[in-house]
């Protein structure tokens, strides 16, 4: 009787990933690609009841608009549980102008979540070249996944470990931006995510953290600054979703409301204040 107390249900728990990517990928090792044909069924054995739904057509070429229309079709194609997510680099040139006009295809298209690239092949964490971006995203208080992966063909996973420096960067934009909420995408690989992440958590309380890293470091943020600050996210395909579903699923140190705020209550809330 106590075991069932403590292990709910997935349909109670309702969970909402936020790091699912699509189409064809051309890395060894991950077991099956994410198309139209099979990502609902993935969902439905797994009982993920919805998905932020990345495509690596639109992180993998420049300009993004190409791929964010064909994620956009995807989803309105396939099912209202899918959600699309646009991935963004600042525009080259200075001003508001560019970036609100980047801003409003998004939201004209029916986007309500962006992936920012930072990683190899993409736009460094300086404050300088994202600040009109940011500016705003944050006036539409639009959610921000922050993607450290690489995007070149020879390594294209949303997987990344943020090096120190581009966490003392990142500090920067935080602190510029404190009412843009910003979530840590797929922060995992080798040792693990840098030391750095959580003291700068404690400090910017804008900064997120999904459950795609070292598995005592998403609990240690959860347990220290509140399921708040934590999301659900599989990283499927690179990753076996089984896995982190019962990572949420069967962990005693977290009450039954904590687990359902991180398995979709946080991302529902904040795309909900999308302006």
């Amino acid at each position: 009787m106590q075991t069932r107390d403590i292990i709910p249900a997935l349909a109670e728990l309702n969970p909402f990933d936020t790091c699912v990517v699509v189409g064809r990928l051309n890395q060894a090792g991950i077991p099956v690609s994410l198309t139209e044909e099979n990502l609902l069924a993935v969902l439905d054995r797994y009982g993920i009841a919805e998905a932020l739904v990345t495509s690596n057509f639109a992180r993998l070429h420049f300009t993004h608009r190409r791929g964010n229309r064909w994620t956009v079709d995807f989803c309105r194609k396939l099912s209202p549980r899918l959600h699309p997510v646009w991935v963004l680099e600042p525009p080259a040139q200075p001003g508001r102008t560019p970036a609100r006009e980047a801003v409003d295809e998004l939201r004209q298209a029916g986007a309500k979540v962006v992936r920012l690239l930072m990683g190899p092949a993409a736009t460094a964490p300086l404050l300088w070249c994202w600040q009109d971006l940011l500016a705003e995203l944050q006036a539409r208080r639009i959610p921000c996944l922050l993607d450290f992966g690489s995007c070149n063909y020879f390594n294209c996973s949303t997987a990344s470990v943020p090096t120190d420096t581009e966490v003392h960067h990142l500090r920067d934009i935080l602190l510029a931006f404190p009412d843009l909420p910003f979530i840590l995408s797929h922060a995992s690989g080798g040792l693990g995510i840098s030391k750095s992440v959580l003291p700068l958590m404690h400090r910017c309380p804008n900064l997120h953290l999904d459950i795609t890293g070292i598995l005592h470091y998403w609990r240690t943020a959860a347990l220290d600054l509140g399921p708040e600050r934590v999301f659900f996210a599989t990283g499927m395909p690179y990753y076996d979703p089984g896995t982190f579903i019962g990572n949420v699923q069967y962990e005693p140190g977290l009450s039954l409301e904590a687990r359902k705020i991180i398995c979709g209550g946080n991302i529902r809330r904040l795309m909900e204040a999308v302006q």
